[in-house]
């Protein structure tokens, strides 16, 4: 036999109440557990996320320009009470350089689909942390180990590296910033390094294109001949690697407008040309923005010709003779390179 049993409206009304509280709190359960995997999931396919936390830098922004063409031109990251976030489309695995304040520049490596976290602090940027991939938590491992070592310790070291992790991009940045883009380069061992990769790497775009590149640095060695150029400057005038050979001292440099020792080259030449008008001399400005170039040359009052097509590293002539840095020259005394 069933039996009724009779629920005071009080307590029926008590029991409704917490039904509702149940269910709002499985709706905020719900919501909070849909953020959590929003702020966990990835960017998606076709994108990366850039974020980062740094220490000592509570304003700025950060400049940020790929060596590969991951993003085209120069970019700007903002920094608010001392962090970042940065979200851009993405077709292929690529490097981007993060220039800070005081102008160092530091790697970070990206792939489509990955969120990257950098932790720093802006007074030892060489201990830099990038989570997020295997090549950015290799780098940090890299960055932490080199931190205090001298330069020729730190090519020993990138050597060994490439030997222990061929297949990875980092080896592209080492092989770039330590043997090519230096002071002191050794196309040689670059070569070399480059073959170590290509063995594991295939037919990797940038690989290829470094590869490429040490055949100019190779042609404009020391005691050789300046390779056949011929270009546009940003005042509509043609200069040829034919008119530089005809003088008697000729400089080509490299700069940009956020790196500050490649405009104080710039001024020193200004000042050296002062001295001797028959120097010839052509800038090669990477900038992404034309206009920016234009307005230093007018600041400093910069008189000689000077090439800025907005394609930064791609810039043609910049490959042809094989100029991979900032600040970079070539100079030429009767038409033939000499080391300077």
């Amino acid at each position: 036999m069933a039996v009724r049993v009779r629920v005071p409206l009080a307590a029926q009304n008590e029991i409704f109440i917490i039904m509702k509280r149940n269910q709002f709190s499985q709706l905020i359960l719900l919501f909070l557990l849909t953020a959590v995997c929003l702020v966990s999931c990835g960017p998606g396919k076709g994108k990366f996320r850039l974020t980062g936390h740094l220490l000592h830098i509570n304003q700025g922004q950060l400049l940020v320009y790929s060596p590969d063409g991951a993003i085209e031109g120069m970019d700007t990251i903002q920094i608010q009470g001392g962090r970042f976030e940065y979200n851009k489309p993405i077709e292929e695995d690529g490097i981007l350089v993060l220039v800070f304040p005081n102008f160092s520049e530091h790697p970070v490596f990206v792939t489509s689909g990955a969120s990257i976290e950098v932790e720093a602090d802006a007074s030892h940027l060489k201990e830099m942390k990038v989570t997020g991939t295997d090549d950015n938590e290799l780098m940090s491992a890299f960055r932490q180990q080199t931190a205090t070592a001298s330069p020729p310790e730190i090519r020993r070291l990138s050597k060994q590296f490439i030997h222990d992790h061929p297949e990875s991009r980092v080896g592209l940045w080492l092989v770039r910033k330590y043997f090519i883009a230096t002071p002191q380069p050794d196309y040689r061992e670059a070569a070399a390094l480059l073959e170590v990769m290509t063995a594991k790497q295939g037919k990797d775009v940038y690989l290829s294109r470094l590869r490429q590149q040490l055949q100019p640095l190779m042609a404009t060695a020391v005691g050789a001949s300046l390779p056949s150029f011929t270009v546009k400057t940003l005042d509509g005038r043609t200069v040829s690697s034919a008119t530089l050979a005809k003088a008697t001292q000729a400089v080509i440099y490299v700069w940009s407008s956020w790196n500050f020792d490649s405009q104080d080259l710039q001024r020193s030449l200004h000042y050296q040309q002062r001295g001797n008008p028959q120097m010839a001399v052509l800038g090669i400005c990477v900038d992404g923005d034309v206009s920016q170039a234009r307005q230093i040359l007018k600041r400093d009052t910069i008189p000689f010709p000077t090439v800025c097509d907005g394609r930064m590293f791609e810039t043609p002539v910049l490959r042809q003779l094989g100029l991979t840095t900032i600040p970079d020259k070539i100079v030429l005394r009767h038409g033939k390179i000499v080391k300077e």
